[in-house]
């Protein structure tokens, strides 16, 4: 074997092997997809911390692949039988194109996310669901402090995807609901 032909053959093992490398993670799992995947979807949710009725209110916020969203609000505990306020939106292709590439720059699918357990009770939590390319990833609220920043800013990009009239109206709608159920 020629030293020409042993290093040609140790410089291709070395650019497969960086190859593969580029495409997966550490952990094993692969990086998210390059351009919007035809699984991605998303599901968070976020409640009120522990305040009397009818101060406490949740909502779950749900995206599809095809851009099709949806919110329900619930504006109580649902020992009382509250209503489920739902409310759809659309994105096009393009800004679901961005919501993606957004949630893939903050690092949604790359970090290992960690929850906080210290004990702490009573605040408001989130939390997600997401999928794409195959991977799914949970996030819980409250996460360590080191990913705090990145969680916020993930999920203030998947507040913005309501639109600000569908917040408004949930909003009054919650407002309403709660001055007439005050103990």
């Amino acid at each position: 074997m020629s030293l020409r032909f042993a290093l040609a053959l140790a410089v291709g093992a070395l650019l497969a092997f960086a190859g593969l490398s580029a495409c997966s993670r550490d952990d094993g799992q692969p990086e998210p997809p390059a351009s919007l995947p035809a699984d991605f979807a998303l599901t968070y949710t976020w409640q009120e911390g522990s305040l009397p009725p009818p101060g406490h209110y949740e909502y779950t916020i749900t995206l599809d692949h095809e851009g099709h969203g949806e919110i329900v609000l619930v504006p109580d505990y649902s020992f009382n039988a509250p209503p489920e306020w739902r409310e759809s939106f659309s994105l096009t292709p393009a800004e679901l194109d961005g919501v993606y590439q957004s949630l893939v720059k903050r690092g949604l699918f790359t970090t290992d996310w960690r929850s906080r357990d210290d004990g702490s009770a009573g605040g408001a939590v989130d939390s997600l669901q997401a999928v794409a390319g195959g991977r799914t990833v949970r996030v819980e609220s409250p996460v360590v402090e080191r990913q705090a920043d990145d969680w916020e800013r993930v999920a203030k990009a998947i507040n913005d995807l309501v639109p600000r009239e569908t917040w408004a109206k949930l909003n009054g709608l919650r407002e309403q609901y709660a001055n007439e159920h005050r103990r």
